[in-house]
């Protein structure tokens, strides 16, 4: 269109000078940063979409980042699940305690091994198997023999990990060198896995192999002092140790024929047996 100055027609040329458009892309199309207003990049189907910013990531938990490594982290010689750390401050199933629970009595002293000769099953101990033969029993399993060997193993553990002294790297299947067994640091590679088995052979008449589930870490002391029902819970929120106590997953073929139990403090374990205890 040509835009001519005419005193008369000034205004209307001027209107028509305004609706002159730019003339349209060349072959190359709309060069980058000018695409037409909904039109997509070449290449892209409409309607184009741009993509969503990733999610934000998830919330983790350590003590079960943790177990996972423990379980993940190879052929395992036995299929295991580690012991229950104890991060500060713990979250307590059902909410945090805003004290620490009642002092239990003080503790004799620890009597010596003699297999054959286990000390009585003490009442925390048999509350502890107590409350996960009921908990067995309220999901359609039968209870499990409470045993004096058994017991002892598990109490006299649960009273190594207090009174050790801080282990890094070491879970709470470790040992002390500090009584009549093997000491060992219990890695997440499971070399000292043999050690944890044979504990009730080296500490009772039982001969067989023990499975453990335990809470702590050697030397760690939250100041809270469990109870049965407390150990229960945290086990029970863990899958893999709630896999143990009701024997399910890889432990549905076994039945377990003999349980002992033990609590010192903030420090809990349970073992389990295959094979019945000739001396209950």
């Amino acid at each position: 269109m040509r835009c001519s100055f005419g005193a008369l027609a000034l205004l209307a040329v001027l209107a028509g000078c305004a609706r002159s458009t730019p003339a349209p892309p060349g072959p190359g199309g709309w060069p980058p940063g000018a695409l037409p207003p909904g039109q997509p990049p070449p290449g892209q189907p409409p309607p184009y979409v741009p993509p969503s910013p990733p999610p934000p990531a998830a919330p983790t938990a350590p003590w079960l980042d943790w177990l996972g490594q423990v379980l993940g982290s190879g052929p395992a010689p036995l299929p295991l699940p580690g012991a229950l750390p104890w991060p500060l401050p713990w979250p307590w199933p059902g909410g945090q305690p805003t004290a620490p629970g009642p002092q239990p009595p003080p503790t004799a002293p620890w009597p010596p091994a003699v297999p054959g000769v286990e000390p009585p099953i003490s009442a925390r101990a048999m509350e502890l198997a107590n409350t996960i033969n009921n908990y067995r029993m309220s999901r359609g399993l039968p209870p499990v023999p409470v045993t004096r060997a058994l017991t002892h193993v598990a109490e006299t553990h649960a009273r190594d990990l207090r009174d050790a002294p801080p282990m890094p790297g070491c879970n709470g299947h470790s040992w002390t060198n500090k009584g009549p067994w093997t000491g060992c640091c219990y890695t997440p590679d499971h070399a000292q896995a043999q050690c944890m088995w044979r504990k009730p052979a080296e500490l009772t008449h039982y001969q067989a192999t023990g499975f453990e589930i335990a809470i702590g870490h050697p030397g760690e002391n939250t100041g809270y002092v469990l109870d049965a029902n407390r150990a229960l819970e945290l086990w029970k929120s863990s899958p893999a140790h709630h896999a143990v106590i009701l024997n399910q997953d890889k432990w549905a073929d076994t039945t377990w024929r003999a349980m002992g139990a033990g609590i010192v403090d903030s420090h809990a374990a349970v073992w389990f047996g295959k094979d019945a205890d000739p001396m209950p």
